[in-house]
């Protein structure tokens, strides 16, 4: 009996994070379609969809820091990305959604982690590919996808989304050739 007992919690205590790391159909649908977006702001370098795709907690974080209106920041965040674009001669970037990993954090929080490939050449002949992840999750009932960022960023993440704390964030895999 105490053998039964003891064997049903550790099945429970096993098989409860994967039920819990497993989003709803229309959740993976309205994830699909917000990486649509991202991907589309990916392959094509458009400046406004930086803006359109940024998390309002990382806008309110910068407009903190920065101590300048939301109206600036966004601004800026369009020239940056288009003057960052500006010698691309080609570009390819690619959202790997149907390999997303669906986990569980230690606290029992949700997320995925996305794969994705991003490759851009310049005027010079400079090629940059970029193997990474993006992290998902829900806040408010609404997604937030965001970039990995470096090793040094992460506490910065961390402590703006705590529902993060403990999730497994792999860094991207960058390679630079002329």
């Amino acid at each position: 009996m105490i053998a039964r007992l003891i064997l049903a919690v550790l099945m429970f205590a096993i098989a409860a994070p994967l039920q819990a790391a497993d989003f709803s159909a229309e959740e993976k649908a309205v994830l699909g379609k917000r990486l649509a977006i991202i991907e589309t702001a990916g392959r094509t370098g458009d400046p406004k969809l930086a803006v359109l795709v940024t998390p309002p907690e990382l806008m309110a974080a910068m407009v903190e820091s920065t101590g300048q209106p939301q109206e600036v920041i966004e601004a800026m965040l369009v020239s940056l990305t288009a003057e960052s674009s500006k010698d691309v001669v080609k570009r390819e970037f690619t959202l790997d959604f149907a390999n997303a990993r669906y986990q569980t954090t230690p606290a029992g929080n949700c997320y995925a982690l996305i794969p994705n490939y991003s490759m851009e050449v310049d005027k010079g002949g400079e090629r940059i590919e970029i193997d990474a992840y993006l992290i998902a999750f829900v806040r408010n009932g609404d997604w937030r996808i965001i970039g990995i960022p470096d090793k040094a960023s992460l506490p910065k993440l961390v402590a703006l989304y705590p529902e993060l704390d403990g999730a497994e964030m792999p860094l991207a895999i960058s390679s630079k050739t002329e």
